[in-house]
């Protein structure tokens, strides 16, 4: 049987807004726990806090932030398809540019259901590919002994797709390679979605 949910009498979808609706979440129930125990006298503070937060935000995940969620989630797979079926190679550059800093932060994980819809990880996964041109090229200019065995240790991994090692240790840090990296990745998201790789 159908949830209600109370004030809105709207149908309870446990799974609204999917991960962004949960990073939200996480934020708020962050930010209202330090608001709790600024007010919380510390005999309460280790009982009451945590189930203050855990009514109020409870309430405040299924009334606002799943559905807030839930329209983010619908709105940026709007733009994602928008950029990929409509901006052909352009729109190939510009989604394997940009999922580099996505992937920095850890956002790429809360669009990986809309990245499978749309088929758009062939197009993705060329960020890698840049990641791993950018090392090569860091490897082969560098003069730095402790750069070049970093670079030469996360290269392997990063040719099997996991490009976190390189990005953190090498790219990243030094901010034009990852910049570089950006720009390599969307020449091979152009490339995919030419050839319409799937």
């Amino acid at each position: 049987t159908a949830i209600l949910l109370p004030l809105t009498n709207a149908q309870y979808n446990p799974a609204a807004g999917g991960m962004i609706a949960a990073l939200i979440a996480g934020a708020f129930f962050a930010w209202m726990e330090r608001q709790i125990r600024k007010v919380m006298p510390n005999a309460l503070d280790t009982f009451l806090s945590p189930l203050l937060v855990l009514i109020i935000g409870a309430f405040a995940l299924m009334l606002v932030i799943q559905p807030v969620g839930a329209w983010l989630t619908t709105a940026i797979f709007s733009v994602l398809t928008f950029i990929f079926e409509k901006l052909g190679v352009l729109g190939g550059y510009i989604l394997s540019a940009g999922f580099l800093p996505l992937v920095s932060v850890g956002l790429h994980q809360a669009l990986t259901p809309i990245h499978a819809m749309l088929n758009l990880l062939p197009i993705l996964m060329m960020a890698g590919g840049g990641q791993v041109g950018a090392g090569l090229a860091l490897y082969f200019k560098t003069k730095n002994a402790k750069l070049k065995k970093y670079v030469a240790e996360s290269i392997p991994v990063g040719i099997l797709g996991v490009g976190e090692p390189l990005m953190y240790a090498v790219t990243l840090p030094l901010v034009r390679p990852f910049v570089t990296a950006c720009l390599g990745a969307g020449f091979g998201g152009a490339l995919a979605a030419l050839l319409h790789i799937g």
